[in-house]
């Protein structure tokens, strides 16, 4: 029965990513035939179906964290290739912070997965092929939903090669959560290393700013990049807000800040400093802490 449930809820969640392709209209860029949009969703299932055979073979999540980034790799890859000489400077601002970002998580995340040999994540998954499946599916529907502003506006192609007030600020918004979310890991990464942390919770640096500053720049700079398309969508091309939205919900509601609190507040909950540290930090968006 749970293998079934899985198998539906994988069928399900590959309906909703063609569904959404086809609803978006007005689409100039196509490949082979295929509008750029469907042809994302189609790229992200076949990728991330592809390396799971392997995987699931294995038994092993190592491969999951890089196909993530090789997925947003392809997908840019594809776009770029398909607008060939008629690409603008908006595309190419477009598709190099998709890159930039899937780089260096990607980079970011096999170390961590190296260091600490496994992701408890997957340890039950991992066992039937039919439940582990589920997890990489979630991942090309992260990589299609996420990049669908980008995709979107470069599928509808719009002829404006004008600098606009939204490129500006969608720009920064990407420039400044990238930096967010960057520095955030880095300074994580630090604080696990010194031996005098260990088993300890980080509150220095922007962690004293923000429970989870690294998420508030994921959020932000996906949210920059849908600004950049908000000059030009209309109609069903505003299913493209599915990309910032998504990210929000997954990061503070599905597999984000729920799932890291619990954990935390089960290691540490006990402790006054961690009580006071929860008590004067935001959850998410960053300011200094109370006194």
């Amino acid at each position: 029965m749970e293998n079934l449930k899985a198998l539906g809820l994988v069928a399900a969640l590959a309906l909703f990513m063609v569904g959404i392709a086809f609803f978006i209209d007005a689409q100039t860029v196509s490949v082979f035939g295929i509008p750029l949009v469907m042809a994302s969703a189609l790229l992200c299932l076949t990728v991330n179906l592809l390396v799971f055979v392997p995987a699931a073979m294995s038994k092993t999540e190592k491969y999951f964290d890089a196909t993530g980034s090789l997925t947003y790799l392809m997908v840019m890859g594809m776009c770029v290739a398909t607008l060939g000489a008629q690409i603008s400077m908006r595309a190419v601002f477009l598709t190099g912070a998709v890159a930039v970002w899937a780089l260096r998580l990607g980079t970011y995340l096999m170390r961590r997965i190296h260091a600490e040999g496994k992701d408890g994540r997957f340890d039950e998954l991992k066992k039937h092929p039919s439940t582990f499946i589920v997890p990489w599916v979630l991942q090309a529907l992260w990589v299609f939903l996420t990049s669908l502003a980008v995709v979107t506006l470069l599928a509808i192609h719009p002829n404006e090669p004008h600098l606009l007030v939204t490129d500006v600020l969608g720009g920064v918004c990407w420039v400044l959560g990238f930096a967010v979310e960057a520095t955030a890991d880095a300074q994580k990464a630090a604080f696990r290393k010194d031996p005098n942390n260990a088993g300890r919770f980080i509150q220095s640096g922007l962690w004293g700013w923000s429970q989870h500053p690294n998420y508030f720049g994921e959020i932000l700079l996906w949210s920059g990049l849908f600004v950049v398309g908000a000059g030009f969508f209309e109609g069903s091309q505003w299913l493209a807000a599915l990309s910032p939205l998504f990210v929000y919900v997954l990061l503070t509601r599905i597999s984000g800040i729920n799932l890291l609190d619990e954990r935390a507040v089960a290691r540490w909950g006990h402790e006054p400093a961690y009580q006071t540290y929860r008590k004067r930090t935001p959850v998410l968006f960053p300011r200094p802490p109370r006194g």
